[in-house]
């Protein structure tokens, strides 16, 4: 992992180096960010909160549309086109190039369920993109149910008929255990001494991400991608 001190994205103030997340959501746009190139047309974004990755696909994207869960929705209502599940999505088949969806499936009660409506929805050779952690902590409460690895995300893809075409890792052990760190001292130090934590947490960030170029370890990560592609003739 390069050191992490390429610009913020400006759709997503936890990039800005005055926010105690920068590492892991630099780390999260690194990993996005080249899946652009599988992606084009009509993309609908599953669980899109304030659209913080849209920016990533802008210059692909003839329409973004954003689709969330009411339940759990937090933010401002204007970045979602559409409410509803991601286990019943109110889309026809085949109604979508791209499907995206980040950090959301550890959030459904079934999972297979998800994936098997993010196939439907997809055009024949469009493409599935989907990320989710592996080792972080609780969030969301209650509404945090799993964890998967690269080997269970494909796992996945393929019961449904996706073809995977690319899968990979983001956030070492360094990356993960600095961020946690930071997530924690933030509940130590509380609104008060918020000046004090953010200087801290730079500093911690910044050995942790030193240290991530030294990583030789491949199965302690933080989140994992895959990109699917629907087959040409599937019926």
């Amino acid at each position: 992992m390069r050191w992490a001190l390429d610009r913020p994205n400006p759709g997503d103030p936890w990039t800005r180096f005055s926010c105690y997340k920068w590492l892991i959501t630099r780390a999260f746009g690194r990993l996005v960010a080249p899946t652009a190139r599988h992606a084009h047309g009509r993309i609908l974004d599953v669980g899109c909160g304030d659209r913080r990755v849209a920016h990533y696909f802008s210059a692909v994207a003839d329409r973004y549309i954003g689709l969330d869960y009411p339940t759990t929705f937090y933010g401002q209502r204007d970045n979602v086109d559409v409410f509803g599940t991601a286990l019943m999505l109110p889309f026809q088949d085949d109604s979508f190039d791209t499907v995206v969806s980040f950090e959301v499936l550890e959030h459904v009660t079934n999972p297979q369920a998800m994936v098997a409506e993010l196939q439907r929805v997809v055009k024949p050779d469009g493409r599935v993109i989907l990320t989710t952690p592996f080792m972080w902590g609780e969030h969301c409460e209650p509404h945090d149910y799993f964890r998967f690895s690269v080997y269970g995300l494909r796992r996945l893809f393929e019961d449904v008929g996706l073809e995977v075409v690319e899968q990979r890792r983001a956030g070492g052990f360094w990356t993960f255990f600095g961020q946690r760190l930071c997530y924690y001292l933030h509940h130590v130090f509380g609104p008060r001494l918020a000046w004090m934590h953010t200087s801290l947490s730079f500093m911690i960030l910044v050995c942790s991400s030193l240290l991530e170029r030294l990583d030789l370890v491949t199965t302690e990560y933080a989140n994992s991608l895959i990109v699917g592609r629907r087959p040409i003739g599937e019926a």
